[in-house]
């Protein structure tokens, strides 16, 4: 179901807030090694509809990524530029309202995840 990914940025819209139509579901097997299980543990993000939301498609983008035979950095690059990522809207309560953990679907600590650190 990645296509509403690649469609997404293949027409230049928006990616920080939105909650895809068809959910990505990622099963026990599906997940060689360490990289994605994070992904199977419930609520490993606060953000509403999890399994719609950009961080477990660029999960499981850069574990295909890191897989294939020619290797990639493009976890490194998406991890930078997510760093880089400045837009600051708060509710009149003054809770956050666009940030990665609260409505792309990021869990805490994503950084430090085996799959976003460089390839040995």
């Amino acid at each position: 179901m990645m296509v509403d990914f690649r469609n997404t940025c293949a027409h230049g819209s928006r990616l920080f807030n939105r909650a895809f139509k068809r959910a990505l579901s990622i099963k026990k097997h599906e997940t060689n090694g360490d990289l994605l299980g994070h992904l199977l543990e419930p609520g490993f993000t606060a953000a509403p509809k999890p399994n719609q939301r950009l961080y477990i498609y660029a999960a499981a983008l850069a574990f295909m990524l890191r897989s294939h035979s020619a290797g990639s950095t493009w976890h490194l690059t998406f991890k930078t530029q997510i760093r880089k990522f400045d837009l600051t809207l708060l509710a009149s309560d003054g809770t956050q309202l666009i940030a990665p953990n609260v409505s792309m679907g990021f869990p805490s600590g994503w950084e430090e995840l085996a799959l976003w650190k460089s390839t040995p």
